[in-house]
């Protein structure tokens, strides 16, 4: 009991530490009262504090480590509120690009970039999930973040999308597939191969329905929490980075067990 006293005595002196430092007044709301303190005490005080962090250091660690797990926590419980918050429009958005199966029974949603190296990988992931399991639906949200021909290559996969949906999955590919930074000539040169009006891509590519998918893309990523790509959802989760196929593999095996 004394122990669990002494922690918390000292845990709250190394809170207030820095107060004290700067100023002659200790607040103590606790106490509801402030005692003044001469230049001597203060030194005093000061090298116990000092005293106390270099003999329990181990205190510091621990603090640090439950503040750490607070705003994980904090952070956590926000992404899944938001979820919660914008359900339709991260899941059962209309004017988003789907691949796999329409109406699986679980559905992983991934923010991208064309040029990001780590979503080129984790669409040869996406694909190996989807031939195991017939049951997957993707949701494809584009975020261009990484550079112009980011968007320009966006704008061009989403306009095909709304021309003809089973090219827009062609396309992705394509791009994704592109070693190197991407550039519009080479964006172009991709969408001529398939044969489509390149006219009426780039008539489509700058369209309103096209400017709020990417509006609102940018709108769930900055609710979310996802300042990268790629970024994942999954049921609740919001998972940033690239997710290895065994990691899939047991997070739908969880929420199918639920």
């Amino acid at each position: 009991m004394l122990m669990n006293i002494y922690k918390l005595i000292s845990i709250l002196l190394i809170i207030q530490l820095v107060s004290i430092l700067k100023s002659p007044i200790i607040f103590s709301q606790q106490l509801h009262k402030a005692e003044v303190l001469n230049s001597s005490q203060r030194e005093e005080v000061k090298n116990l504090i000092k005293s106390f962090i270099r003999n329990n250091p181990e205190l510091i660690v621990e603090s640090v480590q439950k503040m750490r797990e607070k705003n994980q926590n904090q952070i956590s419980n926000t992404r899944k509120k938001n979820i919660k918050k914008y359900k339709k429009l991260i899941f059962h958005d209309p004017q988003t690009p789907i691949i796999g199966n329409p109406n699986g029974d679980i559905t992983i949603v991934e923010f991208f970039d064309y040029n990001c190296g780590y979503c080129k990988s984790s669409l040869k992931v996406i694909k190996k999930l989807l031939e195991e399991d017939t049951n997957i639906r993707v949701v494809l949200k584009e975020l261009p973040i990484l550079a112009p021909s980011s968007e320009f290559a966006a704008r061009v996969a989403l306009a095909s999308w709304i021309y003809n949906k089973p090219l827009y999955e062609k396309l992705h590919s394509s791009f994704m597939s592109m070693s190197g930074k991407l550039s519009r000539k080479r964006i172009m040169r991709v969408v001529k191969s398939f044969g489509i009006s390149e006219k009426l891509i780039k008539k489509e590519m700058f369209s309103d329905p096209i400017n709020k998918i990417l509006a609102n893309n940018k709108l769930l990523a900055r609710e979310l929490g996802i300042s990268g790509t790629p970024g994942f959802i999954i049921d609740t989760k919001v998972i940033p980075g690239a997710v290895n196929l065994s990691t899939f593999k047991k997070l739908i095996s969880e929420i199918r067990s639920k």
